[in-house]
Order: C-alpha cells, then structure tokens, then sequence
C-alpha cells in the first residue's frame, strides 16, 4: 500500500495538511507526518449508550456500547466481528467484561 498505494479520498484535517485524491499513500503519509501534533486534549466522549447484557455471578459481565466513550479503564474492549476472541478470553480464564460494536 506504501509503495504503491492511491488516495482516493481525503478528509479535512488531511486535506488542510495538503494531501488531496489522486496522490501516493507515501506522499500524503509524509505530509501528515510533518504536521504538528496538536497538545490540547481533546473533549471527553460522554455521549452513547451502555446497556448490561448479562450480570450472572461466576460468570463474565457482558456489556455492550455504542461509543468507545462509554468504556471504562478497567474494561477490556471486544469489537462484535471478533466473537473467537471473546471465547479465547474465556478459554484463557480471562474475564472481557465490555463487548463493543
């Protein structure tokens, strides 16, 4: 993709840095690259919804989110695609208690 990839489409902020359709992937890469890394921290997300799927005791807690913002430190994200891995979790005694999608 590097090597031989095409922008098709960009968005504001890369645009602003002047990167635009039609460009190599490295090119626009190395624009983006050079920009300044803004310092101000970004607004919290509070926004979204959580809803508890499943509170068995014994049992992992199941929660799903429609925002990352609704995440919690101590939460282990599992994106809805990768049900596999929330049966690793489980195989491995680990406990994935926030299911995202």
């Amino acid at each position: 993709m590097l090597e031989h990839g095409v922008i098709s489409r960009v968005n504001r902020t890369a645009s602003g840095l002047g990167c635009m359709p039609g460009q190599s992937v490295r090119h626009c890469a190395e624009l983006m690259r050079a920009a300044v890394v803004p310092s101000a921290v970004p607004p919290s997300i509070t926004d979204g919804a959580r809803f508890v799927m499943r509170d068995v005791p014994g049992e992992p807690r199941l929660i799903c989110a429609d925002s990352v913002g609704m995440l919690q430190p101590d939460t282990m994200p599992v994106r809805s695609p990768s049900l596999h891995l929330m049966a690793r979790f489980l195989e491995a005694g680990r406990t994935p208690s926030y299911f995202s999608g």
